[in-house]
């Protein structure tokens, strides 16, 4: 099991540490969303509360987010030369 407070979790994002005490039920519905998706409950957090005051991702993550899509889109165009490759042999 993760230590709840190891900030090292979210190493791209930069950490303000905050501590929260959290009602049982919330505590509970944020471990249940842990254990169902696998984020962790940090990160968890962070998109509820981003979902909860309207807040945008930074520049930088929106950055990422973009150089992923690109990346992407590059595998994706590589499929199909990969299907015609299968199967046949390559000498170096």
């Amino acid at each position: 099991m993760t230590d709840p407070t190891d900030l090292s979790l979210l190493p791209s994002l930069p950490a303000d540490p905050m501590t929260l005490a959290l009602p049982p039920d919330l505590a509970a519905a944020i471990e249940q969303q842990h254990q169902h998706s696998g984020k962790p409950q940090e990160e968890i957090l962070i998109d509820l509360l981003r979902q909860a005051l309207s807040v945008s991702p930074t520049d930088s993550v929106n950055q990422e987010l973009e150089e992923l899509k690109q990346r992407l889109s590059l595998l994706e165009a590589l499929i199909p030369r990969v299907e015609n490759l299968e199967g046949k042999s390559i000498a170096f």
